[in-house]
C-alpha cells in the first residue's frame, strides 16, 4: 500500500512523451476528474475551431445579414460548446464500457474506474486532433468536410475508408492497445484484436449510414 502511495500520478502530458509509464502509474492512481476538465476544454476549443469551418450547402448562395450572421454564430458556438462538453464524457463511458465487458469476458481483474481513467487520457489524442485540424482549416481556408490529417484529404478521396485512416484517429489505436496490454492485463494479441475490431466495426457502421443516405432520394 505504501509503494501505491509513492507512485507518481500519472500526466496529461506525459501521454505525449511516455505513454507506456502513465499507463503503468493509471493502473496504481487512476485519477479522472482534473484530466477530464482539461480534456473537455481542448475539446471545447477544437470544435469551435472546427464549427467556425463548416459551410452549411443551403445557406451558400442566401444573402444573410449581419444580425442573422450573428445569430448563426452564436448557435454555432453554443453547439460546440456543448457538444465539446458531452462528447469526452459520452466517448469515454462508451469505450470503457466495452473494454470492461471484453475485460469482464477475458477474466481480467481491470477495475472500470481504471479503464475510465485509462480512457480519459487516450482522450487527449482526440482532442489535439480537433485543434491541429481546426488551425488547419483556418490555414488552408478548408472546410471540415474532410480532415486534412486523413489519408482522404491526401488521396482527395472523400470517402468512408479513407477518411477513417487518419493520423490521430491511428495514434488513438495505438495507447488504446498499449493501455490494454498494460492496464488491464490483455494480452498484446487481445489488446491489438479489441481495438481494430472496434474500429472496423465503426468503419461499417459509417459504410451502412453513407449506403442508408444514398438511398434517400435528394430533392
Amino acid at each position: 500500500m505504501e509503494e501505491e502511495k509513492n507512485v507518481p500520478k500519472p500526466s496529461l502530458l506525459g501521454m505525449l512523451t511516455n505513454p507506456t509509464e502513465q499507463f503503468i502509474r493509471i493502473k496504481q492512481q487512476p485519477i479522472i476528474l482534473m484530466p477530464m476538465l482539461i480534456i473537455i476544454v481542448l475539446t471545447i476549443i477544437g470544435t469551435w475551431l472546427s464549427a467556425s469551418n463548416v459551410v452549411i450547402p443551403e445557406l451558400q448562395d442566401v444573402e444573410i445579414d449581419q444580425e442573422m450572421a450573428a445569430l448563426i454564430d452564436a448557435f454555432t458556438k453554443i453547439g460546440a460548446t456543448i457538444g465539446g462538453v458531452i462528447m469526452p464524457l459520452l466517448t469515454t463511458l462508451i469505450s470503457t464500457v466495452i473494454y470492461f465487458l471484453v475485460a469482464k469476458i477475458a477474466q481480467s481483474s481491470v477495475s472500470f474506474k481504471q479503464l475510465f481513467s485509462m480512457n480519459t487520457f487516450i482522450l487527449l489524442i482526440t482532442a489535439i486532433g480537433l485543434i491541429v485540424n481546426g488551425f488547419i482549416y483556418m490555414l488552408i481556408d478548408g472546410t471540415a468536410d474532410v480532415s486534412p490529417t486523413s489519408l482522404g484529404y491526401i488521396l482527395n478521396q472523400n470517402n468512408v475508408i479513407y477518411n477513417s485512416i487518419e493520423l490521430f484517429s491511428i495514434w488513438n489505436l495505438i495507447l488504446s492497445a498499449i493501455g490494454l496490454h498494460k492496464v488491464a492485463n490483455f494480452s498484446k494479441g487481445l489488446a491489438w484484436g479489441t481495438v481494430i475490431a472496434i474500429f472496423l466495426v465503426g468503419i461499417l457502421f459509417l459504410l451502412a449510414g453513407d449506403a442508408v443516405t444514398d438511398m434517400v432520394p435528394s430533392n
